[in-house]
């Protein structure tokens, strides 16, 4: 007997190859009833009647005054477009896909995952294709603070990339699982809670940045544009526990990024408060940096080994700022 996870996931295969069987032509739906909300997943709500959900199914809300579309039941779907200042908000426990060519939201709107912030694992799906997010709206992730994964960009076969667009962006709190190009800004912007990329490496193009007491955990590669910038705003905290290459890191007011377990970094722009935490490593890779703010190694003054080491031959140092080493006094 299959489990209630296989039957799911057979249940979506067999929907995306039905629909892929019948060529590229996409099922084309509008939101009924400009301004006034609804379920997701009751037929007369669209026009044609009929719930989006297939692999070639697209979806088009108007904006006219602000409302709320409610999905209710796991859909599939390849194209969403959500005009300002329409919202569409993923109930608890349930999965949004993304799929076929050419995937992804334009959104000028709102996309919500978990939009009742409940316990349940609630996820963005890419399903066998990168999706890319285009707009100057908002992908939202309200994680339940029990469980990340209440709120999560996840992967079908593990290997699909999600690309946020120059002017859109990705905010809130929960987990970014997929590949991931950031080309606009990413925003870990709940109050006390953590925003966290995990499993596969990313990319960043663009901001990514903790704010309004809000943190981000990077436990990946992260590898950065030259013109890029990962950034502690006021109150807010960047807890590295991956790898960062290039870019600028740093910090702006009382902001803080730390080294909170072992990491690599290579030809980044240091700025504001960069800590390296007790009894973490950072290696140098064999490039130059440049800071031009304080540098701590071993912040507490704690008795735990604490390293910046230089790995792969010699590295360079320069900048306006300081490099601050902080052992233990005993």
């Amino acid at each position: 007997m299959l489990s209630s996870f296989s039957r799911r996931h057979a249940f979506i295969l067999a929907a995306v190859g039905s629909a892929m069987s019948c060529g590229s032509t996409l099922a084309q739906y509008v939101w009924a009833n400009p301004g006034t909300g609804g379920s997701w997943n009751l037929n007369t709500n669209w026009n044609p009647v009929g719930v989006p959900n297939s692999a070639t199914a697209t979806a088009s809300l108007a904006g006219v005054s602000p409302y709320t579309v409610s999905v209710d039941g796991s859909v599939t779907a390849n194209l969403v477009t959500i005009a300002a200042p329409a919202t569409v908000s993923l109930n608890s426990g349930l999965e949004f896909n993304i799929t076929g060519a050419n995937a992804g939201l334009v959104n000028n709107g709102l996309f919500i995952v978990n939009g009742t912030g409940a316990a349940n694992g609630t996820n963005f799906k890419l399903y066998g294709n990168d999706s890319t997010l285009t707009g100057t709206g908002s992908l939202v992730l309200n994680a339940h603070p029990s469980n990340l994964d209440t709120a999560c960009v996840a992967w079908w076969s593990s290997g699909e990339r999600l690309i946020n667009g120059p002017t859109h962006n990705i905010r809130g709190t929960g987990r970014i699982r997929t590949y991931l190009t950031n080309n606009g800004v990413i925003n870990a912007d709940s109050s006390g809670e953590v925003l966290w990329f995990t499993d596969r490496d990313k990319i960043n193009n663009g901001t990514m940045k903790a704010s309004g007491g809000g943190q981000l955990l990077v436990n990946v590669r992260l590898d950065q544009d030259p013109a890029a910038v990962l950034r502690a705003d006021a109150g807010s905290t960047v807890n590295i526990g991956g790898s960062v290459f290039g870019g600028s890191v740093g910090s702006a007011g009382s902001g803080i990024v730390q080294f909170n377990s072992t990491s690599g970094v290579a030809s980044n722009t240091f700025f504001g408060n960069v800590n390296i935490l007790n009894g973490v490593t950072v290696y140098v890779e064999n490039a130059n940096l440049v800071n031009n703010g304080t540098f701590t190694v071993n912040p507490s003054g704690g008795t735990s080994g604490t390293v910046l080491s230089l790995r792969s031959g010699p590295s360079t140092f320069s900048g306006t700022g300081t490099l601050r080493l902080n052992a233990d006094a005993s």
